[in-house]
């Protein structure tokens, strides 16, 4: 694991000393990156080893929890449901009297509402009909509104697709400026 790991970084490093070889410099970059990742692994591994230590409670909890509720759910069938079918069945004779009674009532209330309703409606649909006769099917107020839209929605597109030109433009400098950066931190003399 790491200690070997580090072991034969050590070594590596004394032949860098006696030898002065670039190449092992190289391979000492590459060995490093493999140890960080190496303990990086290991650490995320003692992680997952912990949470799931943790994990064995949390699901002994939970078995408990359902015996409990499997016992309350046979304990329901027993004791409760009959009990809440009689009343159900109760409330639906009482809730049907009433509402009979007062379907009854609200039958002669909307028979003498109905009567009043049609000859106001009568004279209302003569007044509306005599009206939409006398003037045009489309108002200038709607077409004006309709070309105010239009206008509208048009600058604003114009508007929209300028910003994104513009953002294209910046974030291709930027962009640019990214790359040239990469270059100079890693032009090939400068990783040597």
């Amino acid at each position: 694991g790491c200690r070997e790991l580090e072991a034969h970084i050590a070594q590596r490093k004394k032949d860098l000393e006696s030898s002065g070889d670039n190449a092992i410099q190289f391979e000492l970059a590459k060995l490093n990156q493999c140890l960080m990742l190496l303990e990086q692994r290991t650490q995320d591994l003692r992680t997952v080893e912990n949470i799931a230590m943790q994990s064995i409670p949390m699901i002994k909890t939970m078995e408990f929890s359902n015996m409990n509720l499997i016992r309350k759910i046979n304990s329901a069938f027993i004791i409760t449901l009959p009990v809440f079918k009689q009343a159900l069945a109760q409330a639906i004779m009482l809730k049907r009297q009433r509402l009979q009674a007062e379907s009854m009532a609200a039958l002669d209330a909307k028979t003498n509402e109905l009567l009043i309703k049609n000859a106001r409606n009568s004279v209302e649909q003569s007044k509306a009909t005599a009206q939409l006769a006398s003037g045009s099917s489309i108002k200038i107020e709607t077409l004006e509104t309709t070309w105010r839209t239009i206008v509208s929605g048009i600058d604003e597109t114009r508007a929209i697709q300028e910003n994104a030109r513009r953002q294209r433009i910046e974030d291709a400098k930027r962009l640019e400026a990214i790359k040239q950066e990469f270059r100079q931190k890693f032009s090939p003399s400068k990783t040597r």
